[in-house]
């Protein structure tokens, strides 16, 4: 995870968040394993499945080599849509649908969670796990997500 700016400094443009990047490096090796597997299989002409195989994980393989270059996949936090990916779910909701951010445990996971203003999930997200700092983390989405508000009514 990138560095929490102090509480008094400016918040910055984009928020940078780091996953970490062990599991990047285990998906490329699996990728790179099936890879080697479909390239045997082709050449002792076992048909056509291997090929595609190799074209369905080729990706694979430049993406982890991409999270493993930049030390870990990166998040962006912009002010009008937060994505965030937690061991590969991937949840993406607009900013107004997000009431707060806390860091604690619950339901048996420590980390920072979310509200979700929406009525209908019923149910809290957990968007980071295991954060160094999950409190000054928690201050800063809130803080961040309060400021995207206000630039979101005053561009009206």
């Amino acid at each position: 995870m990138s560095d929490i700016p102090p509480k008094d400094a400016p918040l910055p443009d984009t928020l940078k968040l780091r996953n970490g990047w062990i599991a990047s490096l285990l998906m490329t090796g699996l990728c790179i394993a099936f890879v080697l597997i479909s390239i045997g299989y082709v050449i002792a002409g076992k048909g056509m499945l291997a090929i595609f195989a190799i074209v369905v994980f080729i990706p694979g393989i430049w993406l982890g080599i991409e999270h493993i270059r930049t030390e870990g996949s990166y998040i962006l936090l912009e002010p009008h849509q937060f994505t965030r990916g937690v061991y590969g779910h991937v949840r993406t909701w607009s900013w107004k649908e997000v009431s707060s951010f806390r860091a604690e445990t619950y339901k048996g996971k420590k980390g920072i969670w979310c509200r979700l203003d929406k009525g209908d999930t019923g149910d809290d997200i957990l968007i980071e796990s295991g954060s160094r700092n999950p409190e000054e983390l928690a201050d800063l989405l809130n803080r961040f997500r309060q400021r995207a508000i206000g630039e979101r009514f005053t561009s009206l």
